[in-house]
C-alpha cells in the first residue's frame, strides 16, 4: 500500500517553512523507524527518504485544486474551521509515498502528517477516505 494526503493552508505554502517544520518535528518523533533524509527539490517538493522508501511533498497550485477540492468538501465530515480553510486555499501540499509491502513505515507516514499538522493553519486530510487526518 501506498500513502497519500493532501494538506491544505488558507496562506501560500511556505515550502521553506514547511521544510523547517518536518525537520523540528520528525527530528523530535519517537514514532519514525530511522532518522530519515529531507531534501527540497528545485520546483518546490521536498523528499523524504529513509533507506529504500521515499515520500513526496510536493506544492500543486495548479486551477484544477480548487474544483477538487470543491468536490472533496462535499464528502468531508462537516467542520467549520477545517472547511473554511479548503474553501479559501488555492493549492494544497501533496503527499504520495511509495509502496509500503509489509506495512514497516506506516508510522513514519503518521510521524509526517503530524508534523505537516503543527504548520500554523494547516489542515491534513486523506483524499481516499474522504476525511481529516
Amino acid at each position: 500500500m501506498s500513502y497519500q494526503a493532501f494538506a491544505y493552508c488558507k496562506e501560500s505554502v511556505n515550502i521553506d517553512q514547511v521544510l523547517d517544520t518536518l525537520k523540528t518535528s520528525v527530528l523530535h518523533s519517537k514514532q519514525i523507524s530511522y532518522m530519515p533524509k529531507l531534501t527540497i527539490n528545485t520546483d518546490n517538493e521536498i523528499e523524504v527518504t529513509f533507506h529504500n522508501w521515499q515520500l513526496v511533498v510536493g506544492l500543486n497550485s495548479t486551477p484544477q485544486v480548487r474544483d477538487e477540492t470543491g468536490n472533496l468538501l462535499i464528502q468531508l465530515p462537516n467542520d467549520l474551521s477545517r472547511s473554511d480553510v479548503l474553501e479559501n486555499s488555492h493549492e494544497r501540499l501533496e503527499i504520495v509515498s511509495d509502496i509500503d509491502f509489509d506495512d514497516s513505515h506506516h508510522e513514519d507516514y503518521l510521524a509526517l502528517v503530524e508534523g505537516l499538522k503543527k504548520v500554523p493553519g494547516m489542515v491534513v486530510v486523506d483524499p481516499r477516505e474522504r476525511n481529516y487526518l
